[in-house]
């Protein structure tokens, strides 16, 4: 109730100050900041290690959903002379459709989005099983798990760079004018796409962690995982399906975030790292409302700020923001008392 009070007097002075654009842009990003932040305070809260790798998972799913949705995906091999180009596989079927209704993107584009999902979820899957499974087995720290998290991070991001090159990528797209929803708020219709589908992907991992068994075997083993396993749970299923939740969401945000971008490249998910860390720390890590709640207060942050600072300083806002909670609120607002 107090977190419902304070974003409508947020709103509120939003109105006065007269940025109440830039809030509803803030307010909808952070909605994809969630989907980010969500899946590292669940890993977290089950497998209690900060996952570094988790923005490179969303460079992955972009450059993975790319060669499906493109007219034309040009590969690069790093270590070659010869490059070579070939028509995207639903483009090739007849999918090439740009500008689809209001929206900047196609239908293909749509269409990569839960084939880059599964193909990230299985990457995942196999580096719990073979690597952190194994750290694990072996008693390895919580730093030791977060350090290797890192090393997987840049294992990504090179493959990343060696097949498809260090240049800027854009899925195909036509430009759309914005939509002017009265009050002195325009806002671009992908962004209203972004906002709309991550909100529906947030209800749908609320629905699963509050009505599932899947998500009660969650809970558990987040609250107590010997206990959990006395009781009959499978720990290695919950953390199994975890990295899946997890991935899927990330999947989804490296998506969303290179449509409304208009580019990406490999680095995209190393500079969406802090203010998806920034929202888990605010809301309090190991809670995914929280990090819903810290999502949106990032993204609102950020956006407003570039009103008055430069735009390319706004990372800075939720990296202060960060460093604020650590010292006022470590727990953060959600994560209990001090």
């Amino acid at each position: 109730m107090k977190v419902m009070l304070s974003f409508i007097i947020s709103l509120g002075l939003s109105f006065i100050l007269g940025v109440q654009d830039l809030y509803v842009h803030g307010l909808l990003i952070g909605t994809v900041f969630a989907l980010g932040a969500i899946g590292i305070t669940l890993l977290y809260a089950i497998v209690k290690f900060a996952h570094v790798a988790h923005g490179d998972f969303m460079t992955l799913a972009a450059y993975i959903a790319f060669p499906f949705a493109v007219s034309v995906v040009k590969i690069e091999y790093v270590s070659y002379a010869d490059n070579f180009s070939f028509t995207g596989l639903f483009p090739l079927l007849g999918l090439d459709q740009v500008g689809l209704w209001i929206f900047t993107f196609g239908l293909p584009t749509l269409l990569a989005i839960p084939f880059a999902m599964i193909i990230l979820a299985s990457i995942a899957v196999l580096l719990e099983i073979f690597v952190y499974r194994k750290l694990r087995n072996r008693g390895s720290s919580d730093v030791m798990l977060a350090m290797s998290s890192f090393g997987i991070a840049i294992l990504l991001r090179g493959i990343v760079q060696t097949i498809f090159g260090t240049q800027l990528r854009s899925f195909d797209r036509i430009s759309k004018p914005f939509l002017d929803l009265g009050l002195g708020i325009a806002v671009p219709p992908d962004l209203i796409f972004l906002g709309l589908t991550a909100i529906f992907l947030c209800f749908i991992t609320h629905y699963i962690l509050q009505y599932t068994k899947i998500g009660k075997s969650m809970r558990a083993t987040s609250d107590n995982p010997d206990l959990a396993m006395v009781t009959g749970i499978n720990v290695n299923k919950v953390i199994i399906n975890t990295w899946i939740l997890a991935a899927c969401l990330a999947a989804c945000a490296g998506i969303l975030v290179s449509i409304f971008s208009a580019q990406f490249m490999p680095q995209m998910g190393w500079k969406l790292l802090i203010p998806i860390f920034a929202a888990v720390v605010l809301g309090g890590v190991g809670n995914a409302y929280g990090a819903f709640i810290g999502a949106l207060i990032v993204g609102i942050s950020m956006e407003v700020s570039t009103e008055y600072i430069n735009p390319a300083y706004k990372l800075a806002i939720a990296f202060i923001i960060m460093l604020l909670v650590l010292l006022v609120k470590p727990r953060g607002l959600l994560g209990g008392k001090d």
